[in-house]
């Protein structure tokens, strides 16, 4: 995305030289908790609220393969599954951001989350096309991200940035795309497993009541309101595995004895096919 092309209202205060590489390089732990920090504040914000959005978590194989993709400089292209997969999760998905100027971590995650402006919560409207990166990032069972950056120098035509995030589990089933989580009370699917925490502010978007105090301030106003430092509630009760076969609850719901409780090597083998299903009872997945 170049600079010449963005529109007025999504211009970044703070771009190029203004941003140093070691503020925005995700192996610094600074950046990290930047980065899920603000996933937790997006994925506590959405609307309607969500009653089982899980708690966002930096995970470091994402990460690393996040950013050797990044490496790669493949612009828009993304890696392949077997190249995001997961031990535990399986697939994970991918979303990659490009600039021909640094900028924050903030104006990359934004960007994709402003897809939802167009997203009408269980509308038909839903595409992967138009509004893929916001749902990935709200992804109600996606609960672990790693990201990965890297300066492309080499570029054929000219030299960008590229960001790359990685969310395992993946999210994004086509089945239920309009439906990226469960609308509900905050946290009401998950009693007991409430992280009920204030969102940090950070540098150019600190703002209390809607006012900017932080340190990059160019006016009273908080530059981002939907943004604004906010009590997140989120789940915490994450499944550490994922079923492998895609109709696991509805066999379950028939046939739960045969699917997870076989002692033959054939039932052992419907087990860990559904994993998620026969282990996580009480968890979100």
């Amino acid at each position: 995305m170049s600079s010449r092309t963005w529109r007025y209202d999504r211009k970044p205060r703070l771009f190029g030289d203004k941003v140093s590489m070691k503020a925005i390089l995700p192996r610094h732990r600074r950046v990290q908790e930047r980065i899920v920090e603000l996933h937790n504040r997006m994925r506590s914000l959405v609307h309607p609220p969500p009653s089982n959005m899980l708690v966002m978590r930096w995970e470091k194989s994402a990460a690393r393969a996040a950013q050797k993709w990044a490496d790669s400089c493949r612009l828009l292209e993304h890696s392949t599954v077997d190249q995001r997969w997961h031990e535990q999760l399986g697939a994970c998905g991918q979303n990659i951001f490009i600039s021909t100027h640094r900028v924050p971590w903030l104006f990359a995650l934004r960007t994709w989350y402003l897809e939802r402006e167009n997203f009408i919560f269980g509308g038909n409207n839903a595409t992967e096309a138009e509004h893929g990166h916001y749902l990935q990032m709200v992804w109600a069972s996606s609960h672990k991200v790693g990201c990965g950056l890297a300066h492309c120098k080499h570029s054929p035509k000219k030299e960008y940035y590229s960001y790359v995030c990685n969310y395992c589990p993946i999210g994004n089933d086509p089945r239920s795309l309009s439906r990226p989580y469960r609308r509900g009370r905050p946290c009401s699917a998950c009693p007991g497993h409430c992280r009920l925490k204030a969102s940090a502010c950070h540098q150019e978007d600190e703002c209390q009541s809607n006012v900017c105090t932080g340190p990059d301030c160019v006016s009273r106003t908080c530059p981002y309101p939907d943004l604004k430092c906010a009590t997140g509630r989120l789940c915490t009760n994450a499944c550490p595995t994922v079923d492998q076969w895609s109709n696991c609850k509805e066999l379950h719901k028939t046939w739960a004895s045969w699917l997870c409780h076989s002692k033959e090597r054939q039932g052992r083998e419907r087990r860990e096919a559904c994993k998620a299903t026969c282990s996580c009872k009480g968890l979100i997945y």
